[in-house]
This record gives C-alpha cells, sequence and structure tokens, in this order.
C-alpha cells in the first residue's frame, strides 16, 4: 500500500498486513503537501502531486531516487492516474476551492502537456480505463505558452478520451470513498 499525508507532509508505503513501513519521500522544498499518487508498476515508479509546490514528481519505489516531473504555476494538483505511459491529472487551479475553472490534464511520458479537459465542478481525482481497441495514429496538437490545447484538436480521438476521463473521474470518487470508509474502520480498530 501507498499513501500520502499532507499533515506530516511525506508519503509512505507498507505491505497489506501493515508491516515493514517505510516513507518514500519525506517534507522538502517538492513536497510540501502531498496530494495524489499513481503506481507505475512497470516503470517501477510512484507518481506524486502536490498541491502547494505545484508539482508533479515521481520516486523510484526501489532506490527512492525521486525528481520533478512536471510544474504548472497557478495550479493545485490533486488527483493521478497513469494509463498507457500518460499521466492524467486533476487541477482544482489557482484558488483551490473556489476556482470556477478546473482541468483534467493528459501528460505525456516526456513531461509534456498532450492535452486539457475543461471541466465544471471539484474533482478530486481521476481513473482512466478504456477497452483496448485499434486506434487511428494522430499527431496531437502543440500546447500553448500557457500548457493548454486550443479547440481546433486534429486529434480523431478526442470524444473516445473525453469519456474515458470522465468514466475515470466517476471511478476515482467511488475509490477515494473506499479508501476514506476503509481508514475509518482502521482508526477505530475494527479492521486489521
Amino acid at each position: 500500500m501507498y499513501w500520502s499525508d499532507s499533515v506530516r507532509r511525506k508519503i509512505e508505503r507498507c505491505n497489506y498486513d501493515g508491516s515493514h513501513r517505510q516513507t518514500l519521500v519525506f517534507a522538502s522544498s517538492h513536497l510540501k503537501r502531498p496530494t495524489g499518487l499513481a503506481l507505475d508498476t512497470e516503470g517501477r515508479r510512484l507518481y506524486w502531486a502536490d498541491g502547494d509546490t505545484q508539482l508533479i514528481g515521481w520516486t523510484d519505489v526501489d532506490s527512492k531516487r525521486s525528481e520533478v516531473y512536471f510544474k504548472l504555476e497557478k495550479s493545485y494538483f490533486m488527483g493521478l492516474d497513469i494509463y498507457q505511459n500518460e499521466l492524467f491529472v486533476t487541477d482544482w487551479g489557482p484558488e483551490k476551492h473556489l476556482s470556477q475553472t478546473r482541468y483534467i490534464y493528459r501528460i505525456g511520458k516526456n513531461g509534456t502537456m498532450m492535452a486539457a479537459v475543461q471541466v465544471i465542478g471539484r474533482v478530486n481525482d481521476v481513473r482512466v480505463y478504456a477497452e483496448e481497441s485499434s486506434h487511428k495514429t494522430s499527431t496531437p496538437p502543440a500546447p500553448t505558452r500557457d500548457h493548454t490545447i486550443s479547440n481546433e484538436s486534429t486529434d480523431s480521438d478526442g470524444a473516445e478520451t473525453l469519456n474515458i476521463i470522465l468514466v475515470g473521474v466517476i471511478v476515482g470518487l467511488v475509490v477515494t470513498v473506499g479508501i476514506a470508509t476503509l481508514i475509518v474502520f482502521i482508526k477505530k480498530g475494527k479492521c486489521k
């Protein structure tokens, strides 16, 4: 299990039974309020979002070496997911919970913005799922200086990407409620 602790400003892990607990990432100039995690089991990396530093970083789960992966000024990152070597990230915007404009970003494996989907409402987390199918190869539009994609997209799978993201958001909310319930049971000593 992996989890972020925004109060103690660290990211930890342990076995399912609670044994071998260890801290992977300690508070630093890059990690002040960890808000989201995504585990890349193939790449052996744990990606993390930090709301206060406006950063997304990764940590090697074996060596514990960390690096900054992506930074976006005036952002407040919350949830993360990985799908086909791309990272999907929710952003509450510069005013955190007060912002009227919120986004879900798709970030390529080299740390560049691939797409930005504007959403209405508070999007805490995202989960991406797609049926395996053959996709036409297309070149995504280049991001502008402010890391947004124009509405004139050459991506023929744009509607499918939006459907994938929306399903992911719903699943993410269900997972978040499940984790919160588990934490309550653990704190009450009912789950061991």
